[in-house]
């Protein structure tokens, strides 16, 4: 057909206090197009013009150049009738008029030309005027469904937390000791994340739910961070995480995560690229085992 539009779409957010929370309202909102129309007379294998929607502040451009004067009505009654037509461009040889819609016009508006029979042949469009988009309002303290832990807890986060800039991976150093318990005699027992990591799931869920620690050493929580799953990222590894490396004399070869961080950048981006798998499917790639290392958080792959 003969109507061309240029549209773009811009966002607005506000963030604004609303009942003791903080709510983001996102008005979304159409830049004002221009719908540009050829207006002549449909020969007799043209169809005429189309029907077509519109927006609340887009414009109607009419041209039109020639012998034939032509000019351009609105038409109440949305057929060729004239009763109540409002001009909107007067009639001449060479025209360039142009409307833009209101909010009352919300609902089916008829274009038309008056001249003759210009509009008995064919020169009429009718266009369909749609509201601008309610505005959305985010409740940023409501929580979602994020992800189930390995111990069946499920964790939900707010809208606050999805746009805050994604906290830094966490890396374990496996032999770091932390706080495990005091005997009678008064003696502090540390014990170091790969004890930890061989516990079953309840005795490491239970031991990471420690919230007291005596002497100097940590809490479980914030010094095995890969194994508790505490780290504020989802990014993390321990440097005793295993990762298959090569086969070697027909048998598979193994490396922690300590040792590729302790190779050349070149040779760790080397390792880390590399696609071959476990035979044995006991361990993953590095790039699965030692995602911090590696840079590849998310299954992207390192750079």
């Amino acid at each position: 057909m003969r109507l061309d539009t240029s549209t773009s779409l811009s966002l607005l957010l506000i963030l604004i206090p609303n009942f003791g929370l903080f709510s983001k309202i996102s008005n979304v909102s159409v830049a004002a197009s221009t719908i540009s129309v050829d207006w002549f007379i449909p020969n007799e294998n043209d169809d005429g013009y189309e029907d077509r929607n519109v927006q609340v502040g887009d414009t109607i451009n009419f041209t039109w150049a020639g012998n034939l004067p032509h000019n351009v009505y609105i038409h109440p009654s949305q057929e060729c009738s004239q009763d109540g037509a409002i001009v909107v461009g007067a009639t001449s040889s060479n025209g360039d008029s142009s409307y833009t819609f209101q909010s009352s016009d919300v609902g089916k508006m008829t274009f038309a030309c008056d001249v003759g029979s210009h509009c008995e042949r064919g020169q009429i469009l009718t266009v369909t005027v749609e509201p601008p988009p309610s505005p959305c309002i985010e409740i940023s303290k409501e929580k979602f469904f994020w992800k189930t832990k390995k111990n069946g807890k499920v964790v939900n986060k707010n809208c606050i937390w999805l746009v805050e800039p994604p906290p830094s991976p966490c890396i374990e150093i496996s032999k770091e000791k932390f706080f495990w318990k005091t005997k009678k005699n008064g003696k502090v027992v540390n014990k170091n994340c790969i004890w930890l990591a061989k516990k079953n799931v309840d005795e490491i869920e239970n031991i990471c739910a420690m919230m007291e620690a005596e002497g100097p050493k940590g809490l479980a929580k914030d010094v095995c961070q890969a194994t508790c799953e505490t780290c504020p990222s989802e990014c993390f590894q321990a440097t005793s995480n295993k990762f298959f490396y090569k086969m070697k004399k027909g048998n598979p070869f193994y490396k922690n995560c300590l040792w590729l961080s302790k190779r050349t950048d070149d040779k760790i981006a080397e390792i880390c690229l590399k696609e071959n798998l476990d035979p044995s499917d006991k361990y993953p790639p590095a790039m699965i085992g030692c995602p911090v290392t590696c840079e590849s958080c998310g299954g992207v792959e390192p750079q």
